[in-house]
């Protein structure tokens, strides 16, 4: 997080108001940056004019970066300081990230999520206080509202329990908004100059990887996520999934009772196989493994 610090802050707009600031410090060795926490602290209570934005803009941009590094998240001045007190007595206070780190960089890799992560509200803070995750969201949001029949924001960021709202459980808007957001985040993380040297994903997520890789572009990773996402819709409902800690051939033979209902979905490893059909059939299925002590 503190190597992420220091790419993140210096592209800040020094101007703006946020609810909370980013506050990283550096040194050589623990005591050099309990000594800066110190340092910092006590300019902080000599000088009460100073901006909690500026100071945080400051650190980033003209400091250099040594092995020993805390990050404070705060949202005042005061809780700063308090922070500020329990590092310069070389102790990590809540909230905070303090360690050392290589000076040698790595490479970053990004893991885009599948269906199941959505939630109502999500990136609606984003939003508000970034022009790049917002630029990303909208061009996204546009495209998906030529595919569907609701607008997309309006599902995303619904009242709970709204049947509005209910409707982003559904595959066609799951999938769409999770592909603007995922999208939206890497343009964000783009815009703090953390870039991603490998991209991978899992379900949805890998159109979203694959737009980011160059293998197509925006505008066809949205048809193509809007398109799957109403094959899925079409689907009949009943149906269940089950993973299973067990051999393909152990499930194969369990599932050809109930060929005509269950099929071997994925094999994802030599001992964790999963199988879908309908749910009765699913369910009797797993529970005749779950008698044996094989986990499902």
């Amino acid at each position: 997080l503190a190597r992420l610090a220091e790419a993140l802050l210096p592209l800040i707009d020094a101007d703006a108001e946020r609810a909370v600031e980013l506050v990283v410090l550096s040194g050589k060795s623990e005591a050099a940056l309990s000594a800066q926490a110190e340092r910092l602290r006590a300019q902080l209570l000599e000088q009460p004019k100073e901006q909690l934005v500026d100071v945080a803009y400051s650190l980033a941009t003209t400091r250099s970066s040594q092995e020993q590094r805390i990050a404070l998240v705060t949202r005042s001045r005061e809780s700063l300081c308090e922070a500020l007190k329990e590092a310069g007595q070389g102790r990590r206070p809540a909230g905070a990230v303090r360690g050392g780190v290589s000076l040698t960089r790595g490479k970053v890799a990004f893991l885009f999520p599948g269906q199941g992560s959505q939630r109502l509200g999500m990136g609606r803070g984003l939003y508000g206080e970034w022009e790049a995750f917002r630029e990303s969201l909208d061009k996204c949001v546009g495209l998906f509202d030529r595919e569907l029949e609701r607008p997309l924001k309006e599902v995303m960021w619904a009242e709970s329990g709204s049947e509005t709202g209910y409707l982003l459980e559904q595959t066609e808007y799951t999938q769409a908004a999770l592909f603007s957001v995922e999208y939206a985040l890497n343009a964000l993380w783009e815009s703090w100059g953390v870039k991603a040297d490998y991209v991978g994903g899992h379900s949805v997520g890998e159109l979203v990887a694959a737009c980011v890789a160059g293998v197509f572009t925006v505008e066809e990773g949205v048809r193509l996520c809007a398109a799957r996402g109403r094959l899925m819709q079409r689907l009949p409902g009943g149906g269940w999934m089950v993973s299973i800690w067990a051999g393909e051939g152990e499930v194969s033979a369990a599932v050809m009772e109930h060929a005509s209902q269950v099929s071997i979905a994925a094999v994802n490893g030599p001992e964790s196989v999963v199988i879908s059909g309908r749910e009765a059939e699913v369910r009797a299925i797993a529970e005749g493994f779950s008698k044996r002590g094989v986990r499902t």
